[in-house]
């Protein structure tokens, strides 16, 4: 069974739970937050059994959601079709185009799902922010 990260008061987790449940990942995480200052920071809770999200805004839209898990985390890049559609023509590693084309188009965009382990793992997502950013660019 999934450990739940404890979230006291208005859903922030306790900072030693996280670090506790990401391990390794932790360095990654930390790295993560570092490299986007000026993004607003939320806890959020969207299911019971997910535990706690941090959602990354960049005034009222969302830029980037991750959420703690045993060892890693997750994190969700939602791209516009506009971002989807300029990444795919991109030339990208075969792990990421796959990630894009397996997410499920929804109206609010695309939410590609990547696993973060480690420090290597950061260039996938940052790929990701710079489509995202770009890709949807005079919109909001």
């Amino acid at each position: 069974m999934r450990k739940r990260t404890p979230a006291p008061g208005a859903g922030a987790p306790l900072e030693d739970g996280i670090a506790e449940r990401l391990g390794r990942a932790r360095a990654a995480w930390r790295a993560l937050l570092a490299s986007l200052p000026g993004l607003e920071r939320e806890w959020k809770t969207y299911s019971r059994s997910a535990g706690p999200t941090l959602r990354l805004k960049d005034g009222g839209r969302a830029v980037l959601y991750l959420q703690p898990e045993d060892g890693r985390f997750q994190a969700v890049v939602v791209l516009g079709e506009r971002a989807a559609a300029t990444a795919l023509a991109a030339r990208l590693p075969a792990p990421l185009r796959t990630a894009i084309e397996s997410a499920r188009p929804y109206v609010e965009g695309r939410p590609v799902r990547l696993a973060v382990r480690g420090l290597a793992d950061l260039r996938r997502v940052r790929t990701l922010l710079a489509f995202k950013r770009n890709g949807t660019a005079g919109r909001r």
